[in-house]
């Protein structure tokens, strides 16, 4: 296999800044209002706990820090986005968690059989 020559390391680089400009367009962070997120009942001690307990569950499995900050970044990126009632945040936060593990964590075991 030969390295990436300059047409392709221009051609993802371009992809990359399309990329970030097209996530810092769409990304929207949770809002609190009247104590808490809006467009739910959630209040900020309660996605407080719901994140120490995901942080649990990551160490639980073991998984790295990497991956608990992305289970925590698709969680916030889903409360930005979706209306969300309290009895569904743990199970938005497990299956952010594991979402961020098939990205980190498979990627990792790949590279580490190589």
């Amino acid at each position: 296999m030969k390295p990436p020559g300059d047409e392709e390391n221009q051609r993802l680089g371009t992809l990359l800044l399309n990329t970030l400009a097209r996530e810092m367009r769409l990304w929207r962070a949770p809002v609190l209002k009247n104590g808490c997120i809006q467009g739910s009942d959630i209040s900020p001690s309660q996605y407080h706990e719901t994140i120490a307990w995901l942080h649990e569950m990551s160490g639980l499995f073991q998984f790295s820090s990497e991956t608990f900050a992305l289970g925590v970044c698709v969680l916030n990126s889903l409360l930005a986005a979706v209306k969300t009632q309290l009895k569904y945040l743990k199970c938005m936060a497990i299956t952010s968690l594991i979402l961020a593990a098939k990205i980190n964590e498979e990627d990792e075991a790949r590279y580490t059989q190589v």
